[in-house]
């Protein structure tokens, strides 16, 4: 093989789970394939063996890659020199000779990895930490990455979040979000890890009552579009008895 690259369609970018990349592996002459070759990619934990799909009769045999849950690298490529398989199948020249399958090495030229900047990214973010302030008017959350209102854009919004209220016997009825900015006090934009969500108590607090900031059901996305999870929810906290 000369190269292993992208289908030209496929553009430079980051890829999240059930999204298709279509991968071409480059001959220097025609081949004939029969059965099911399998190229091998680097995708973390699990590597993923994708199929050969078409271009018998060709230079060039394209493989087709569906991104899985648990799928991640900063950069796609191939798991190494030997990752392009038979699999029981036959790749031959029009003279019956066997084609050679060792690939460029990795990251080097004709490398899938070299040839396109793809990033393989399932990883949804989660809230990292959360503080509440002395004074019981805001809460500081930090996520795993940035996040957005939806795929890579706009910022996240009070209607983005719940707050689970527990008086425990305490004297306060209830907590609600009045708006969020950054914890310098600027208008979200898009794109933060850390943010400041401004709450409002009603009642007098006796430091018995706690609350948990939630996140609510496909509100709160990382750059590639992976959504926080509904269930993603804070520690407890517990207000400051006044």
């Amino acid at each position: 093989p000369r190269q292993v690259a992208p289908n030209p369609g496929t553009s430079d970018g980051i890829y999240k789970e059930g999204e298709e990349i279509s991968i071409q592996v480059v001959f220097s002459e025609s081949v004939t394939v029969a059965g099911m070759p399998v190229l091998t990619l680097e995708t973390g934990s699990t590597d993923q063996s994708v199929n050969y799909v078409s271009g018998s009769g060709s230079t060039t045999l394209t493989f087709t890659y569906t991104v899985q849950s648990g799928d991640n690298n900063t950069d796609l490529d191939y798991h190494s020199t030997t990752a392009l398989a038979l699999n029981g199948g036959v790749i031959i020249d029009v003279a019956s000779n066997a084609a050679t399958l060792t690939l460029p090495a990795l990251g080097a030229t004709g490398s899938l990895g070299f040839n396109k900047e793809i990033v393989i990214d399932t990883t949804v973010p989660t809230i990292i930490t959360t503080t509440l302030s002395s004074a019981n008017d805001f809460v500081d959350v930090t996520f795993s990455e940035a996040v957005y209102t939806s795929l890579g854009t706009g910022a996240i919004a009070p209607e983005d979040f719940g707050i689970e209220f527990s008086a425990n016997g305490g004297s306060a009825t209830g907590v609600s979000i009045k708006t969020i900015l950054t914890t310098t006090g600027t208008a979200l934009v898009g794109g933060e890890k850390t943010i400041r969500i401004f709450i409002e108590v009603s009642g007098t607090i006796s430091g018995k009552e706690t609350i948990k900031v939630k996140a609510l059901a496909e509100s709160i996305f990382d750059l590639v579009g992976n959504s926080l999870a509904e269930s993603e929810i804070s520690g407890t906290l517990t207000l400051e008895g006044v």
